[in-house]
């Protein structure tokens, strides 16, 4: 199989490149890639002891890298808790921060929401024969009250593909939140910019982890698969 460290190289240039290259200061921007590639080494270094050692049959070497793959797989998984998920929390704090600051709650008393409920309910009568695709192609050109009312939209029940009844909002949330990231961005750019260098962090170091995800599954062999090649060699470790 490929060498760990090979197949990583040009992803850890990526990530370093990305870490330094910030506009702005990341607090935990320390090289993060630093762990991967240490797991990635010492199974680099066990699976040729492997290799080399001439006390072990071909079958008792696919089952020893098989074994070592499992743990190294353990120690990603790990790494992955650590670094790559964990910066998708802290992306998540801060764009659910950033959507506040764009869009503060109003608090009303129970009147004036009582108005602005049947004011909505309105909106979403007079919207009742529009296609909720058109409505989603120009929900960022509608005006701030026709966007509220559908943000704040029930549940409405159709068809699903299967044709059973299921329940969609008016306008897909994934729709409303790509109006709200470009309407963001242009009114807090240097927040927006910050978020996304984040998200392009990540993405590097979720490339880090499939990349190796993938070279050690090539090395985990079933148990019962190495037991059938065993049997019918006649081998064993």
């Amino acid at each position: 199989m490929t060498k760990l460290t090979e197949a990583l190289q040009p992803f850890v240039l990526s990530a370093s490149a990305n870490q330094t290259q910030t506009r702005f200061k990341y607090d935990a921007a320390a090289d993060e890639t630093r762990e991967i590639r240490v797991i990635a080494s010492a199974f680099d270094a066990a699976a040729k002891e492997i290799s080399a050692d001439v006390g072990l049959t071909e079958i008792g070497s696919q089952r020893k890298c098989s074994e070592l793959a499992a743990k190294t797989l353990e120690q990603l998984e790990a790494w992955e808790k650590k670094i790559p998920q964990a910066l998708s929390t802290r992306i998540e704090v801060e764009i659910a921060a950033l959507r506040r600051k764009f869009a503060p709650e109003v608090k009303l008393d129970p009147a004036e929401r009582l108005v602005r409920e049947i004011r909505e309910s309105e909106i979403r009568r007079s919207l009742e024969g529009v296609d909720p695709t058109m409505l989603e192609l120009k929900f960022g050109s509608l005006d701030v009250e026709t966007r509220a009312a559908i943000r704040n939209a029930p549940l409405r029940v159709v068809a699903g593909e299967d044709g059973l009844p299921t329940s969609k909002p008016l306008v897909p949330a994934e729709a409303v939140d790509n109006y709200d990231d470009r309407a963001m961005a242009e009114v807090y750019p240097d927040e927006r910019a910050q978020i996304q260098e984040l998200e392009d962090l990540r993405g590097t170091y979720e490339m880090l982890a499939r990349v190796v995800r993938t070279e050690l599954q090539k090395a985990i062999i079933p148990e019962d698969s190495v037991e059938e090649l065993a049997a019918a060699a006649g081998d064993g470790e």
